[in-house]
């Protein structure tokens, strides 16, 4: 069974990237869209079986998109991992994202996630990317 991944992130480069670290998962396709309203326009006919958001977006950031989200029809227990570059750990710890929905599934964050040190190995230690 294939799942499928929605990717938002303004950045272009930081799609590119996450989608192609995607491709090496096997039967995984990702859907990616750099502006959080467009995603939301998909999300109206179709649904992904994992979201992952970029927090610091223009117009729309990452938690408003997760609201909005959340209110679509079948979307309230998708599960949900948020970046960002953002170093505030205030929004990290703050529960923000996850206070969204009480009770929701998979509401979570990642800093950073474009270090070396990170991108080179998995997380079982295993070089992933060469």
């Amino acid at each position: 069974m294939e799942m499928n991944v929605l990717v938002i992130d303004d950045a272009q480069i930081n799609l590119t990237l996450l989608c192609r670290l995607l491709e090496k998962v096997d039967e995984c396709h990702s859907t990616s869209f750099l502006v959080p309203q467009d995603a939301l326009t998909w999300c109206r006919e179709n649904r992904p079986d994992l979201v992952i958001v970029d927090y610091m977006m223009p117009g729309m950031d990452g938690v408003e998109f997760i609201f909005d989200f959340r209110a679509i029809d079948g979307c309230h227990d998708i599960p949900i991992l948020m970046i960002t570059a953002n170093d505030e750990v205030s929004l990290r710890v703050s529960g923000k994202p996850a206070a969204l929905y009480p009770g929701s599934v998979g509401v979570g964050t990642i800093s950073s996630m474009f270090n070396t040190m990170e991108i080179g190995h998995g997380w079982d230690g295993r070089k992933t990317i060469t």
